[in-house]
């Protein structure tokens, strides 16, 4: 009677086994290529003394690479126009939280006038780019929502 339940038990932990081994060595999320879907902007001009609806109706792609890492590489790609040709820019970010499932990034430009912050869902493959700015004539906030694959 012992036997049985001992063989019983022995298959459960190996079942087991192999399950925590397929969890701890599922493929991991290292880059995601994400277009802009849509964009909100609101900002505060100083000249006007109110708010406003932003000016910056330009969509910008990403591609967020190293995201296994603590400091993830952003490419911020702005699309060819007439009047310009693509324009890529990369920056350096840093994981400010991580869970299972979501990943939050936070970089900034050279001139510290601008501070993004990306919230990842991985499951989804959904991205959020919120991008505080403060400019000479006005200060302000653009939320992007973004398809990742």
């Amino acid at each position: 009677m012992c036997k049985g339940k001992n063989k019983k038990s022995v298959l459960i932990a190996f079942i087991l086994i192999l399950l925590i081994q397929n969890i701890c060595y599922a493929e991991e999320i290292t880059i995601l290529q994400c277009k802009s879907i849509s964009k909100f902007n609101k900002d505060y001009s100083y000249m006007e003394n109110s708010w406003r609806d932003g000016k910056d109706p330009i969509l910008r792609d990403k591609v967020f690479t190293k995201l296994n890492t603590i400091n993830p590489i952003i490419k911020s790609i702005t699309p060819r126009d007439k009047y310009s040709e693509e324009q890529v820019i990369e920056f350096k970010g840093t994981v400010i939280h991580r869970t299972g499932s979501i990943i939050m990034i936070k970089w900034a430009n050279d001139f510290n006038n601008k501070v993004w912050i990306a919230t990842i869902n991985l499951n989804y493959r959904k991205a959020v780019v919120a991008e505080s700015y403060d400019g000479i004539t006005s200060f302000g906030i653009n939320v992007e929502t973004l398809t990742c694959k």
